[in-house]
Order: C-alpha cells, then structure tokens, then sequence
C-alpha cells in the first residue's frame, strides 16, 4: 500500500489523491477568479512544473505526474471532490480511500477524524 505525504495538518494517500490536492492548490486562483489559467498566476509552484519558469519553489515530486500536467489542473474539480477535500482539511483527517483513511487513522490515533461528529443518534427502541 502506497504510504502518505503531510501537507498541513492532515495526511494525503500517495496516490490520486495526492494529485487532487496538487491539482486543487494550483487551481486556487483560477477558482478565485484572479486569473483565467493558472499558469498565469505567476507566484504559483505550477509555472515551474509546465516549465514556464526556472525550478526554484519545487523540488521533484514523489509521484509522477500526469503527461499533460496543465490540461490536468485546468480541468475543473467536482464539488464532490471538493467537499471531500474540505472535510479532510477541516477536520485533519487523512485524505485518500475509505480503507487507507482507516488503516492510517488507527495508526496515527486519528480514528475521531472520521468519525461522524456529534453524538451517536439512538436506535428505534433504546432510552
């Protein structure tokens, strides 16, 4: 099983997961409308990796990247994948398959990450 890279505060599946995440922090600007592409964002690490820019902010990455790495980032991400993004980010739990996130949940002491928040509801018939 493929181990985890940390970004922040929570765990990301090596994986396409880690690509989701990559994806999302390039495509920041673009979503906040700053700019068209994001390779016209000039502070981003993503003009470095299409190699519009010497490499000075990134070093190399430990999982290959798609061919076409910028159509890859201009695709738009779904609000599915988004809000599971989010939840991850919010709640520091690991990123990446239901499996994996629970594997790496007990390992780390994390199990409260995944968990539904709030108290269990009650089942037909308990007081």
């Amino acid at each position: 099983m493929p181990r985890s890279s940390a970004a922040g505060h929570f765990t990301i599946q090596k994986d396409s997961h880690l690509l989701m995440v990559m994806k999302y922090v390039e495509s920041n600007p673009v979503r906040a409308r700053l700019v068209n592409s994001a390779k016209d964002w000039i502070w981003s690490s993503h003009r470095e990796i299409v190699g519009l820019r010497p490499r000075i902010l990134t070093d190399e990455f430990s999982i290959e990247l798609p061919k076409e790495w910028d159509k890859y980032v201009e695709e738009p991400i779904t609000e599915k994948d988004i809000d599971k993004l989010h939840q991850s980010v919010n709640r520091q739990s690991p990123y990446g398959e239901q499996s994996w996130q629970m594997e790496v949940s007990k390992e780390l002491g994390l199990e409260s990450t995944i968990r539904s928040i709030g108290r269990p509801r009650k089942r037909v018939g308990e007081k």
